[in-house]
């Protein structure tokens, strides 16, 4: 087992540490996570929030 810790950002946390991306070019990319790749850096925590992995991205 690894151990690495995990860590997460909400998406305008993200945003605001990576300015290249805006939340709404953040949320396009979750919402097509499944075709682009980006599926690995999306955590879903229930229906209505959304986590992005750190290292992932």
């Amino acid at each position: 087992m690894h151990n690495e810790k995990i860590f997460y950002l909400i998406v305008a946390h993200c945003a605001s540490k990576h300015p290249a991306f805006s939340q709404a070019a953040l949320y396009h990319l979750i919402f097509d996570a499944e075709n682009n790749g980006f599926s690995k850096v999306v955590k879903r925590v229930g229906k209505r929030k959304i986590l992005l992995d750190k290292q992932e991205f």
